[in-house]
C-alpha cells in the first residue's frame, strides 16, 4: 500500500464508525485471467458454453424444420445470451476486481468495497484468517475450497438468515500482502 490514503467510497464511510482507525487499505494487484489454478476451470466453462450455444442453435433449427413457425432471428439471439453471458462472467469479475474493488482493514473490522456504494464488513475479533499467497480468506471464506475462491472475491459469502449479513470475505491478490497480513493479525 502506498503511504497516501485512497479516497474511501461512500459505502465504506457509511459502515465505519467515527472512532475507527484505518490500519491498511489497498486493491487487488493486476493478475492474469488464466493463471495456473483457474486455467482448467475456465477452459471447461468456455467449452461448456460453446457446446450449450451449439446445442441450443441445433435445437432451434430442428424445431423449426418440424413446425410451420417462421424463423425468428431475434429468438436465436435470445437463446445465445445465456451461454454468452456465462462465458463472459470470469472476464467481468476480473474487471470488477481490478477496477472497482477496495480493501480496508480498521482496528475493528475488515471491509471490502465494490464500486462506490456496496461495502461489506466483518468484525475482526476472533476472525478466522487463511492466507493463500497474496489472497486472504476471512471468516467463513477461510473454509472455501480453491475452486470457489475467485467467485467469492466478487460476491461475499452471505449468512443464511439475512441478505446483507456477510459471513466471509476474500481479499483476492492484495497488492501489499505483507502489509495486509500485519494489519489483519494486529502485528
Amino acid at each position: 500500500m502506498t503511504t497516501e490514503r485512497m479516497v474511501l467510497p461512500d459505502g465504506v464511510r457509511r459502515i465505519l464508525g467515527e472512532e475507527e482507525e484505518i490500519l491498511w487499505q489497498g486493491r487487488p494487484a493486476p493478475f492474469p485471467l488464466m493463471d495456473g489454478r483457474r486455467r482448467g476451470a475456465l477452459v471447461r466453462r468456455w467449452i461448456i458454453c460453446v457446446i450449450a450455444a451449439v446445442a441450443l442453435t441445433a435445437w432451434y433449427l430442428i424445431a423449426l424444420s418440424y413446425s410451420t413457425a417462421e424463423f425468428l432471428p431475434g429468438f436465436e439471439a435470445i437463446l445465445l445470451v445465456f451461454p454468452g453471458y456465462a462465458a463472459l462472467v470470469p472476464l467481468l469479475d476480473r474487471r470488477r476486481l481490478l477496477k472497482d474493488t477496495l480493501y480496508v482493514v480498521t482496528d475493528r473490522r475488515a471491509v471490502q468495497a465494490v464500486g462506490n456504494y456496496d461495502a461489506w464488513g466483518l468484525d475482526r475479533s476472533g476472525l478466522k484468517i487463511r492466507r493463500d499467497g497474496a489472497t486472504f480468506l476471512l471468516g467463513a471464506a477461510a473454509d472455501l475450497p480453491d475452486r470457489k475462491i475467485y467467485r467469492t472475491a466478487v460476491i461475499p459469502l452471505k449468512g443464511d438468515d439475512s441478505d446483507r449479513e456477510v459471513v466471509g470475505l476474500v481479499f483476492y491478490g492484495a497488492e501489499d500482502p505483507d502489509g495486509l497480513d500485519r494489519a489483519l493479525r494486529g502485528a
